[in-house]
This record gives C-alpha cells, structure tokens and sequence, in this order.
C-alpha cells in the first residue's frame, strides 16, 4: 500500500478539537484519508465513537470493510448513511412527535403518486375523471401536472421551506399548501411516511427534544461525512442540529467538481459556505491523482483547470473522443472497439489478460443501451445490465405476493400495497384498514374458494 502523503497525513492527524473541511479532487485518495482519521480517532481516545456518514449503502460497506481489521473500530464506529440515522432516530423516538410506531415508508414513486392521488379524491376532487382522457398528449399532460405537485412537495421538505416560501416558490400551484397537508396526513392515516420524511421528522426530532439529540451526542462525539458536495439543505441542517454543541470535530470530505445529485436539491455550497461560516474548519486540499492515467488527468484539467495533479506512478493511458449520428452507430463503434480489445489480449499497462468480464460500457441515462444490447446479442456477446433496483418491484407472481404481503403484516394500515394484494388474489378491499388479522381473513377466503 503507498505510505500516506504528507499532506494527508496532516489531515489525518489534525487536532481531535478541531473540525476539518478536505476538498478531494477525483483519486485523491478522500475515502482513505477519512478511513484512517477514523483509526487515528479510536487509537487517541478510551471511550469515545466514531458516526461516518456516508450517501449510498455500498459506500458505507466500503469503509466498513476497510476498517474491519480494527477490534475498535467495530465496537465504536457506526457507518451508516444519513438517512439511516435519522430512520433509526424516527424508529425509537418517532412516538414523541405522533409517528406510527410500526412505520411504513413509501419509497416507490406510484406508491407516493397513489396516495397523493387518494388524498385530493379526500378532499373532493374529481381527480379520476381528470386523469381520464383518452387523448395521449392531453393525458400525459395531465400526469405532469400531478408529477409537478409531487415534486413540489420533495422541495418542500428537502428544503424546509416554510407555507409563505412554499407559496413563493410555486405560484402556478394552486392552493399548494393545502394540497400539501393532505397529503401528508395521508400518508400519516396509511401508517407510514415518504422517503423525504425521513430526514425531515429526524431533523424535527433532534431539533425539538434536547433529550434525544443529548443520547446520541453523548455517545459520538465524532462526526465524518463523505461526498459532502451532495449534500441539500435538508442533509446539512440535520448533519448540524446532530452535532449541536456536544461533537468535538465534524469532518467533511467531497470535491464541489463531482456534484450529481442537483437534482435533489444538492449544493456544494453545504460544503463549502455553509460549513466553513458555522464550523470554522481546518481546511486542506488533495489534488493528488492516484486512480486516473496521466491522459485522464490532462482532460481533467482541460474541463477544470489545475483540479488534479498527476501521481509519479501513473501509467500513460488513452483517451478518445468522437461524435455519432444516432445511437445505432455509436454502438456499432463500440462493438469493433470490444472486439479490437479482446483480438490485442494483451497491452503493457493492463494487468493479466485483456477479457469481457474486464470491460465497461456506462452512460449518462439507460435508455441509450437499448440499441447497444440489440447488436451485442446479434454478435453473440455476452454482457449483463446493471439497472438500480432499490425501487423496483418484484416481477414474478410469488415475488409480488411475498412482498405486498409482508407490507401489509408490518404496516396494517398500508393500504396501497393492500389493494395491489387484493388485486393479485381476486379478493374485494376491505372498507377499513388496519386490522391485525387481515391476511389470515384474506388466507381463509382462498382456501374456501379452492375447496
């Protein structure tokens, strides 16, 4: 393993009383860095723990599974991502503020749409014969209409916008406040909340109860947060309301050039204004490339000048550029390229042999591929697509079942997965949901329907 830099040694081995900002450019090495300021953390204190923050599960595996070889590190660091923080704060206090106690979270994005749906029929509105048109055009604008509202009511709580802000904010919707509400109180009387609730509710929690910010400022006294760049308004004031007064160092690592989550109302601004006016950090940065070829680093730099810095071992590596008409033949480029590559077997600066498991092919959306896999196919090449699957649905019939069943059983208020279960089985919705006994009484009518 090359030995620590000395500018990430000091990072690393900063004052336990300080908090600290690393701007780390693409292969500088941040998750490293933020790994062993962990390990420095646990060899310089007795008692205190360690919260490292991370977005994805995978990059909480990641570091989980960099650090396993630490006896102290499994006892007194939790990697987490935020939002299971605030899911775990919501799971044992949730109570206080009038949250279910068996909580249902609405993750799919038709679930959310449903009981929005459900709450405007609430109210009144005639929203079935809205959405009713036969015209294609008409009905898809119309499903736009209802997707903004939803996406509206995401701004709200990833930026805790207030009624007047709200109002400010989204003046072609009308009376969104309002609509806003019923919503929420829907998903409340189903028994369950949505995705951006999660940090919304912990937020409030930490927020309102010192006594319950005061447990687990008590315990972590340590903070590390990776890919800070992405954090929106909603991540960040929860990340600051859980440190309050108590932690003795909030470390934020990220790079402002790899922002991608604008679309969830990120900003590096968290990272790079906010952090700085509400935490006076120690700053450092890392420009040192150790991942990328020095051809990579020079286009880098050519996008944002003096971003990288090229590491003496790096290997020259290649970089082409080139423009296609349609998709169809920029996929037969790549193809000849795939099959130029498996025909060299062998290049100086590739370790062992030159084969498909080894290759890649991403883009900036799926939709891109649909031409590439038509032509892989063809020629015979076997590949595999990556998809996200966190929101998907089970597509078999057991899956279905399985899964909307054990909805229901945690959450018996849950009606949205409950009619998807109804439907699969043939069986008439109850009037009421919420009854504990609901898939016996379901299980009892098929069997009598099979006999």
């Amino acid at each position: 393993m090359i030995p620590l830099s000395a500018n990430q040694t000091a990072i690393v081995e900063t004052s336990l009383e300080s908090n600290i900002q690393v701007l780390a450019s693409a292969g500088s090495g941040k998750t490293r860095v933020l790994t062993e300021r962990v390990r420095f953390i646990l060899a310089h204190t007795k008692k205190d723990r360690v919260i490292s923050l991370t977005f994805t599960n995978k990059a909480a595996e990641e570091m989980a599974e960099r650090l396993s070889d630490s006896e102290e590190a499994e006892k007194r660091t939790w990697i987490t991502t935020i939002h299971s923080l605030s899911q775990n704060i919501i799971e044992q206090y949730g109570h206080t503020i009038g949250l279910p106690e068996e909580l249902n979270i609405y993750d799919r994005d038709k679930d959310r749409m449903e009981i929005f749906l459900q709450s405007l029929r609430e109210d009144g509105v005639n929203i079935d014969e809205y959405l009713d048109v036969s015209d294609f055009k008409e009905n898809r604008n119309r499903q736009a209409v209802m997707q903004r509202y939803m996406d509206a009511f995401s701004s709200i709580k990833r930026e805790f916008l207030t009624e007047d802000e709200a109002i400010s904010k989204f003046p072609s919707q009308a009376r969104i406040w309002k609509i806003y509400q019923d919503y929420q109180s829907a998903l409340l009387n189903s028994g369950g909340i949505d995705y951006d609730d999660i940090l919304y509710y912990g937020h409030q929690l930490l927020l309102n109860f010192d006594w319950i910010a005061n447990i687990y400022r008590t315990k972590y006294k340590f903070v590390c947060v990776d890919e800070a760049q992405d954090l929106n308004k909603a991540q960040y004031e929860f990340i600051k309301v859980f440190c309050g007064n108590s932690v003795k160092s909030l470390l934020m690592v990220g790079d402002p050039h790899q922002m991608i989550y604008g679309f969830n109302s990120s900003s590096s601004d968290y990272l790079c204004s906010s952090f700085v006016s509400d935490f006076a950090p120690v700053k450092f940065e890392l420009k040192e490339n150790y991942r990328s070829t020095k051809a990579i680093i020079s286009v880098a730099n050519k996008l944002k000048p003096n971003s990288q810095e090229v590491h003496n071992a790096a290997l020259e590596g290649g970089v082409n550029f080139n423009s296609f008409e349609d998709e169809y033949t920029e996929a037969l480029w790549i193809i000849n390229q795939i099959k130029y590559l498996i025909e060299m077997k062998k290049h100086d600066e590739i370790e062992g042999d030159i084969s498909l498991e080894h290759m890649v092919v991403i883009a900036r959306n799926r939709f891109v591929f649909s031409a590439l896999e038509e032509i892989l196919s063809r020629e015979n090449i076997e590949y595999s697509l990556k998809k996200g699957e966190r929101l998907a649905e089970p597509n078999s019939m057991f899956g279905k079942v399985l899964d909307y069943a054990l909805r229901v059983k945690l959450t018996p208020k849950d009606w949205v997965d409950g009619k998807k279960l109804c439907k699969l089985l043939n069986i008439a919705p109850p009037k009421v949901w919420g009854s504990e006994n609901q898939l016996l009484e379901w299980s009892s009518l098929l069997t009598k329907a099979l006999i």
